[in-house]
């Protein structure tokens, strides 16, 4: 077998047969653990200065009109039901909504249903938002994800959902 360059003609075959270096089309159409947690680190950080600003707005007018003690059973109820609320609408809304959290958006993925491209609906994403907050802490999504073929997490496979890429995402 001759070539026109000098390499020997197992060097040519072995070349030839080598498998392209992966390109932009060739990842997985499925969101993995890395960006999922990117995104969900976003939407804290962003839920945390909300929260803050509500909180202190709320403690500056309550403190007008009234004797605040913070320290009162009833306030840390309410400031942890007030978080818990916020925390719920966010994902529930933005997820039934369009299927993207600003985390999500910024880290180029959405979540679906697992049978049809659309978005969840409000009680499949009320769902997902209360299978994820009861598995996330133990990290068994976590686990779930980095096995299943479609990464969908334990969360994911109770609602009915997984995590695409989109297709405008900006990698």
């Amino acid at each position: 077998m001759t070539t026109d360059d000098a390499r020997p003609a197992a060097a040519v075959v072995a070349a030839d047969a080598a498998p392209a270096a992966p390109g932009p089309d060739d990842r997985s159409p499925y969101g993995g653990v890395v960006t999922r947690g990117v995104a969900l680190l976003i939407d804290a950080a962003l839920l945390a200065v909300i929260s803050s600003f509500i909180t202190g707005a709320l403690g500056l007018i309550l403190s007008l009109f009234t004797d605040l003690d913070t320290t009162d059973t009833p306030a840390i109820i309410g400031a942890l039901g007030s978080w818990a609320l916020l925390v719920t609408g966010y994902f529930t809304l933005c997820w039934s909504a369009g299927g993207q959290t600003l985390g999500m958006r910024l880290m180029g993925l959405r979540v679906r249903r697992a049978s049809k491209d659309e978005a969840p609906g409000l009680l499949r994403a009320l769902l997902r938002f209360f299978a994820m907050s009861a598995t996330g802490p133990l990290l068994v999504s976590v686990l779930v994800i980095l096995f299943h073929p479609r990464r969908r997490g334990l969360h994911d496979l109770i609602a009915g959902t997984v995590v695409v890429y989109t297709d405008d995402d900006p990698a």
